[in-house]
């Protein structure tokens, strides 16, 4: 709840730089929003016999609609009663079962995700936070002093003297510590004195 006036040298020493997003963490992002890629075989492969017990399946039946239920048990050919194709006994939730033939049983599987096809691109590994710029030497009001080498003067942060409010401050205040405050007004030279060495003045609230 503490308060206290601080010059413009003052107020520069102890801002919060704002944060930034920089492009690479955009682009982070929306490679970790891609879709997953199927892994289900081709249509047509050879029959996978025991390989598929317990994956889940999903099948249509007309009018009464879509069922969940998951492959169960698997015949070969050999001990199946018709001795023609292989034969896998689905049971649904609920507690209906059928026995299904590859094609029938291929048509129905619910997709699956590999974990390595799961797993985010490597562009989309976590990146180290990008350091948030430190406000710049301000000059005369309104205009700030461009870095050497620079060209973007649009890229540097706002300097009127308005623009500092609302802005974070941290501030040591000796033994007690380090304290969290925000600039709340902005009082220019002007309108404080008439002394012609009056300077402008931000009221930071802690």
């Amino acid at each position: 709840g503490d308060e206290e006036e601080l010059t413009r040298a003052e107020l520069e020493a102890c801002l919060v730089p704002a944060p930034k997003e920089g492009p690479a963490l955009a682009a982070a992002a929306a490679s970790m929003s891609a879709p997953a890629v199927s892994v289900e075989p081709p249509r047509g492969r050879p029959s996978p016999g025991t390989e598929v017990i317990g994956r889940r399946v999903c099948k249509e039946f007309g009018s009464d609609g879509w069922f969940n239920g998951t492959v169960q048990a698997f015949t070969p050919a050999a001990n199946s009663d018709d001795e023609e194709e292989d034969l896998w006994l689905v049971v649904y939730e609920d507690g209906d079962e059928e026995d299904l033939n590859w094609e029938e049983l291929e048509a129905c599987l619910v997709l699956e995700v590999s974990p390595a096809e799961a797993a985010p691109p490597p562009s989309a590994t976590p990146l180290q936070k990008e350091a948030a710029p430190s406000p710049p030497p301000l000059a005369a009001e309104g205009k700030a002093q461009q870095p050497a080498g620079s060209t973007e003067a649009a890229a540097l942060p706002p300097v009127r003297g308005s623009d500092y409010v609302g802005r974070a401050v941290r501030k040591e205040f000796g033994n007690d510590g380090w304290f969290n405050g925000a600039v709340k007004s902005y009082l220019p030279a002007s309108a404080a004195s008439d002394d012609e060495e009056a300077e402008d003045l931000w009221l930071v609230v802690y």
